[in-house]
């Protein structure tokens, strides 16, 4: 009886054991796959403005606003600050260092979630960006390049470990903040519009 209870409680503790090691294996292989899919849609088009497509990595180097100003007539509105931008290249960089760490059996620590803060930051700007220039059809205008690029970060956050609502902060503090820095940036350049219409 005892050998038999015995026995019992090594399958479930092997079967415990094992379906733990599967799913470690399946969110491994998601956290590849997602970094792999943010690798390459950044160099693909998110949007098409009057026949010229822009990619996602146009902001990192700066053709954004060149495309923009030819398209839409709108310029960079601080154009000093552009070197911040650069930032942006971090997202192919540390979409290539996930995937080698994940590879590698190594912990990827705060790397997926400043990842995908950074890609769903890009992404609300392109989208904020096309409703300020174009002003129509906003998500129609966007590629299924740009659609995935979302997912992928998404999942980016969710196949890593975290609380929910760690996770779902690291999902909304990058939208929201480009959110929010765009509306002040339209306040002033309407102002400035108003001001000089006035004069």
């Amino acid at each position: 009886m005892f050998c038999r209870f015995a026995t019992i409680q090594l399958k479930v503790a092997f079967f415990k054991n094992y379906l733990t090691f599967q799913i470690m294996m399946t969110k491994k292989w998601l956290t590849i796959i997602c970094s792999s899919v943010l690798l390459i849609t950044f160099f693909l088009p998110w949007v098409n403005w009057d026949g010229s497509p822009v990619a996602g990595y146009a902001m990192a180097t700066g053709d954004l606003f060149k495309i923009s100003e030819a398209k839409l007539a709108l310029a960079n509105p601080f154009p000093k600050l552009s070197f911040t931008f650069l930032a942006f290249w971090l997202i192919p960089a540390m979409a290539i260092v996930i995937a080698f760490l994940s590879v590698s059996n190594k912990k990827t620590g705060l790397i997926p979630f400043i990842t995908a803060a950074l890609s769903l930051s890009l992404i609300t700007l392109y989208i904020l960006f096309t409703d300020f220039g174009v002003g129509k059809n906003v998500l129609g205008l966007m590629s299924i390049a740009a659609w995935a690029h979302v997912v992928a970060a998404i999942g980016l956050v969710f196949f890593n470990a975290g609380s929910l609502l760690k996770k779902l902060i690291w999902i909304v503090i990058g939208p929201v903040f480009v959110f929010a820095s765009f509306k002040l940036i339209e306040k002033k350049l309407m102002s400035e519009t108003h001001t000089a219409t006035e004069n």
